[in-house]
């Protein structure tokens, strides 16, 4: 086998039904200088046994095996320690990639000189799943080829699946995932870009993603653990940011942390979570000696909403459905700071969202 270009790491768990599917899609690459670096973290159903008769069938796949379950940054941790090639992509063990992947990202990164590449996604649903559409999420703002600005990077999506990174700076920076976190791509995509220089971005659909009834980010008994896990992995950047002396990044990894306050606090609903929630920000704000000096003015607004111990009680903004006449809409997002993506209208309203999770209708 020669010597391989790419490692993609897939980490799998209970996924036996999707799992052939994926790795057929990887494996079947116009790209052969591949690697697989398959981690199994210790599932209940066949996907471990699947993984095996794959490995014994094709040299390019190294099986990793846990002693216990210990989570999807754990497993990624795993698979960076075990691949060995000078490029690094991830894929979801449910989604599949087109045959062409690997290939056009990598003439892509290379051809560029950027330190990441990404590519367009399409999303599907299994046979129980109806789509929420992410196509706003997904969707690329900026040149095809552009300067990793704060802008650009907080503006992209976090998702690791549709890219390719460069293992010299993930290793220089020993850039690793926070283990025992779920949020773990908003703290990864952010740390790896701000050691980033240029993206670069092809418009081909190359990576189709599956939203699934049973995936660990629809799972209901885990969503608030979930939630609460994107304000630490934010607190968890700005402690590494502030560990490696970036201190040009202090106001991107504070921004990030108070709209990780609010997407947090929005997402539980019972006043005990809200409080604990408040508590945790509170103690972080007062311990960093956070000022509305570190803060742009929308981040201003945050933390004084943080500080006023108000975004737990006020209903009118964050506490569910928020309704407000179409001439206010202004008033009242600019006091938030927050972006509105329009989703659909029907007769009454336009439905809007906040963060892209919270509905706004707007009477009309």
């Amino acid at each position: 086998m020669n010597r391989p270009e790419i490692s993609i790491i897939i980490p799998f768990y209970n996924v036996a039904e999707y799992l052939p599917q994926c790795l057929d899609s990887v494996l079947n690459q116009t790209m052969d200088n591949i690697e697989l670096v398959l981690v199994d973290d210790r599932g209940t159903d066949d996907s471990a046994a699947i993984a095996e008769r794959y490995a014994q069938k094709d040299a390019r796949i190294k099986l990793v095996r846990h002693k216990t379950n210990q989570g999807i940054a754990v497993a990624r941790n795993s698979g960076l320690e075990h691949s060995t090639a000078p490029y690094i992509m991830f894929v979801d063990s449910d989604d599949y990639v087109e045959r062409d992947f690997c290939e056009k990202l990598y003439h892509a990164i290379v051809s560029s000189q950027a330190d990441i590449a990404m590519c367009a996604t399409r999303l599907f649903g299994d046979r129980h799943k109806k789509i929420k559409s992410l196509k706003e999420y997904l969707r690329y703002r900026f040149p095809t080829e552009t300067e990793l600005t704060e802008e650009v990077i907080e503006n992209t999506n976090c998702c690791l699946w549709n890219k390719i990174y460069r293992r010299s700076i993930i290793e220089d920076n020993q850039i690793r995932f926070p283990a025992g976190l779920k949020h773990e791509d908003e703290y990864w995509w952010r740390l790896y870009a701000l050691h980033s220089r240029r993206m670069v971005y092809i418009e081909d659909v190359l990576y189709h993603y599956r939203q699934r009834v049973r995936s660990i980010m629809s799972d209901v008994r885990v969503k608030r653990s979930i939630n609460q896990d994107m304000m630490k992995s934010a607190i968890a950047l700005y402690h590494e940011l502030k560990k490696n002396g970036i201190d040009e990044h202090r106001r991107f990894a504070i921004e990030f942390f108070l709209r990780a306050v609010v997407t947090t606090i929005v997402r539980n609903r019972s006043k005990e979570s809200r409080e604990c929630i408040l508590d945790t920000a509170t103690a972080f704000i007062q311990d960093e000696h956070i000022t509305e000096l570190d803060c742009s003015m929308s981040g201003q607004r945050l933390l004084k909403l943080i500080l006023a111990r108000t975004v737990a009680t006020n209903r009118k903004y964050l506490g569910g459905i928020i309704i407000v006449k179409e001439k206010k809409i202004d008033h009242d997002i600019k006091f938030l700071g927050i972006t509105v993506w329009r989703d659909h209208y029907d007769k009454t309203c336009v439905v809007r969202k906040l963060f892209g999770m919270i509905p706004v209708k707007v009477r009309r």
